[in-house]
């Protein structure tokens, strides 16, 4: 009984001083759990906000390139062979059949007005097909556009004479389909009809 009571005390003792030790340890810091990336807020461990980025600065080559003012093109250096003038397209000088049996214009020809009346709104288009075969060239000349107008009033054949330059550049695969379509007033026999443009 005696033996019961000693080891029965010894560990009651045990316990309470293991008890006193639990009790006096501070507490554990909850803020040695936060790793890396967040901060600790009131024993909690909360994500760190990343600061914004800075402004994307464009530092790729070609974007600074674009960035700077552009150089003027360099002009495109001729060969007197690129200023010879050059004819292109349907030959105008052949005879055409005129059906006599269709009084188509009623016995008159057209006159000039009539007729610019109808290129006028397609001139720019010419120009501009002028515009884009010359490019960055410095190039001056004459370009002349001639086309056949038949009694119908449809345009049956379109001619182009040009510096060469312009038409190895395709000016006149440019202007064809501009005039070729083009629908004057039935007159009382057919006409050829040449508009020039001077390049400067």
């Amino acid at each position: 009984m005696r033996g019961f009571l000693s080891g029965f005390l010894v560990a009651a003792t045990l316990a309470l001083m293991g008890y006193l030790l639990w009790m006096d340890k501070p507490p554990p810091d909850p803020c040695r759990a936060c790793g890396a990336g967040t901060r600790c807020d009131r024993g909690l461990c909360v994500a760190e906000q990343a600061p914004p980025p800075p402004p994307r600065r464009h530092a790729h080559p070609r974007s600074q390139r674009a960035m700077e003012p552009a150089a003027p093109p360099s002009p495109v250096s001729l060969k007197p062979g690129d200023l010879r003038p050059t004819t292109v397209g349907d030959d105008l000088s052949r005879s055409e059949i005129i059906d006599l049996t269709r009084q188509q214009g009623q016995g008159h020809e057209l006159d000039q007005d009539a007729i610019d009346r109808v290129f006028r709104p397609v001139q720019a288009a010419v120009v501009a097909c002028i515009d884009a075969a010359r490019g960055e060239a410095e190039l001056t000349g004459r370009v002349e556009l001639a086309f056949r107008i038949q009694q119908s009033g449809a345009v049956s054949g379109v001619r182009l004479e040009a510096p060469s330059y312009l038409v190895r550049r395709g000016l006149y695969g440019c202007v064809r389909p501009i005039v070729a379509p083009l629908q004057f007033p039935p007159s009382s026999r057919s006409q050829i009809v040449r508009y020039p443009f001077t390049i400067r």
